[in-house]
């Protein structure tokens, strides 16, 4: 809600738009990719997946607490694209 009371509803994003259009298409014309879920694997996910995550957040609450919000919310909304 807004600070008038009034509550819209946001645009969509043209990437949903384009990733609803485009999975249904692709899931129709091509094979599913066979993937070798070895342990080895699965330990490189975890690997990349939890401390790139955390990293990156500690990143951007380090930068924060010492930029002004301005530059902080302007560099966040440039790497969105």
């Amino acid at each position: 809600m807004t600070a008038g009371g009034d509550c819209r509803i946001a645009r969509p994003d043209p990437s949903h738009l384009t990733t609803l259009l485009l999975t249904p298409i692709a899931l129709a014309t091509t094979p599913l990719p066979r993937v070798d879920w070895s342990p080895s694997f699965v330990l490189l996910l975890l690997y990349l997946g939890i401390p790139g995550t955390a990293v990156a957040y500690w990143a951007v609450a380090m930068a924060s607490r010492h930029l002004p919000a301005v530059t902080t919310s302007l560099g966040l909304l440039a790497t969105r694209w």
